[in-house]
């Protein structure tokens, strides 16, 4: 710094010398940013489900299930969803895991089971999932494919 610069910079007054220096502080610092990396399998739920991995939680089994994996598959009608039975040794308790939720169901009768929200009912030749104003959301096509205990 020569002479003529430092006269100007004693003459300053004193504002312009705080903006001077907290120009300087903020030319000094460097930014961070933090990446946030999450572990395959971090996701567990409170049964230590993998839902990432495709697993979810069976009330009927006590363990975690993929539910796409089970024998008793239903389809929406144009075959875009589905939905998947499980029931229980007995045959007393069924659940239906679907889009639209989990639903854990008891035996009415020989041919239907029943939730607050739902019902899973046997048809003619196949089995029926539809809530409670009678929508037919889900059934299944070929009759092999379900299996009650």
């Amino acid at each position: 710094m020569n002479i003529s610069n430092l006269s100007r910079f004693i003459c300053m007054n004193t504002f312009n010398k705080k903006i001077f220096f907290i120009s300087i502080a903020f030319l000094g610092c460097k930014t961070t940013s933090k990446t946030f990396v999450t572990k395959v399998g971090s996701d567990r739920d409170n049964h230590g489900c993998i839902h990432s991995a495709g697993y979810t939680w069976s009330e009927i089994n006590k363990t975690c299930l993929r539910s796409f994996e089970l024998k008793n598959q239903l389809y929406n009608a144009d075959k875009t969803f589905i939905a998947s039975i499980n029931f229980s040794n007995d045959g007393e308790k069924a659940e239906v895991f679907s889009k639209e939720g989990y639903f854990l169901m008891k035996k009415k009768n020989d041919s239907t089971f029943v939730h607050p929200k739902a019902i899973l009912m046997m048809g003619k030749h196949n089995w029926i999932f539809s809530d409670k104003k009678n929508r037919i959301e889900y059934m299944n096509f070929i009759q092999s494919l379900i299996h009650i205990p």
